[in-house]
């Protein structure tokens, strides 16, 4: 029997946040527009300069939501989160999607929202999904849109608790091919106005598509600022124009696990005899049901029996059809009967 294993990296939990100073810009100074105080409300449609790639559909045009929401279909007034899948009308990015109210806090709370082609922002962009994307390397930002929830309570806060504050800021990054969301977490101290705590996510609305945060509707979701899917406490990066949503490839925190390139080895024991003809299918069907390309995986054959060695490496194809048109190639016909024969004949 050949074993194949998934070998998936965690990291150690840091706890920390991401400081405000290292958001994008916003406020005043940032040429934003502020969201006027409101309780369930959002800004007019807004008709964006490019076409935002979400779930592998088209998006011209996004409502900014006092409640922790973006979304795209229509604003979006309800208070209660819901579960991810949502059927319908919830095409949303849900930074936190939560009961926000702003009457009450003056000054001392904002919604910002600005869509940016400034170079400073773009080149922040651009270095952020080269850092947690690195396949990325070309990669270069056209458009950025910018939200920032600041010091925003939540609605029937009173006493004590109206001092319970969240700072968050979402980030919508195109080059008008790919498409990335970063989600940033400087302060959540409440998570709900009454029993249900904030979902954090994506949903379109078919009950198929969507990404769930990891502790999203439970007592959790408070520790935002402390986790991470890129392996920097309080952010979360994930490429979204695909029809499933990629969260970074660098591992993160521990529960949060996804595909890494060249995660997948097939290790094969070499103390055994072993059948070409059936590792040659196995690798087949395998690679068959995988997304296989710089973005998502790549796969590496190992071997061992008193030492571990490296057969085949599948740098040199890049896509599903070149690894299975190589593969293809391994020589049975002529009697070939070990791994590092059969694999060798395909170069």
């Amino acid at each position: 029997m050949i074993p194949v294993i998934c070998l998936l990296l965690v990291s150690d939990k840091v706890f920390g946040n991401v400081p405000t100073t290292e958001f994008f810009s916003y406020g005043h100074g940032a040429k934003d527009t502020i969201l006027h105080p409101n309780d369930d409300g959002s800004s007019p449609v807004q008709n964006i300069s490019v076409v935002f790639e979400f779930f592998s559909e088209h998006r011209k045009q996004l409502f900014v939501n006092t409640n922790g929401l973006i979304s795209f279909r229509n604003s979006i007034r309800t208070y209660t989160p819901e579960p991810f899948p949502k059927i319908g009308v919830r095409i949303v990015l849900a930074p936190f999607w939560a009961d926000i109210d702003t009457r009450m806090c003056g000054s001392t709370c904002s919604i910002w929202y600005r869509e940016s082609t400034e170079l400073v922002d773009l080149s922040k962009a651009t270095i952020e999904i080269r850092t947690y994307f690195p396949v990325m390397k070309h990669f270069n930002a056209k458009w950025t849109y910018i939200v920032t929830w600041y010091n925003v309570p939540f609605y029937g806060a009173h006493g004590s608790e109206f001092n319970k504050r969240n700072t968050f800021q979402a980030i919508l990054i195109t080059d008008s091919k790919s498409a990335f969301v970063i989600y940033n977490y400087n302060k959540i101290e409440w998570i709900a106005s009454k029993k249900i705590p904030a979902q954090v996510g994506f949903n379109i609305g078919d009950d198929i598509h969507f990404y769930s945060v990891e502790g999203s509707r439970t007592s959790q979701i408070i520790n935002l600022p402390n986790l991470s899917n890129v392996g920097y406490p309080g952010k979360f990066v994930f490429r979204v124009d695909l029809r499933d949503i990629r969260p970074a490839p660098t591992p993160g925190d521990p529960g949060q696990c996804f595909l890494k390139a060249a995660d997948i080895v097939v290790v094969v024991d070499m103390s055994l005899s072993i059948d070409i003809n059936a590792l040659k299918n196995l690798l087949s069907d395998v690679i068959s049901e995988l997304p296989i390309n710089d973005m998502e995986c790549q796969i590496a054959v190992q071997s061992f029996s008193t030492s571990a060695k490296t057969e085949l490496r599948f740098r040199d194809q890049k896509t599903k059809t070149e690894i299975l048109a190589h593969i293809d190639k391994m020589n049975i016909a002529n009697g070939v009967s070990n791994l590092e024969d059969a694999l060798s004949s395909t170069t």
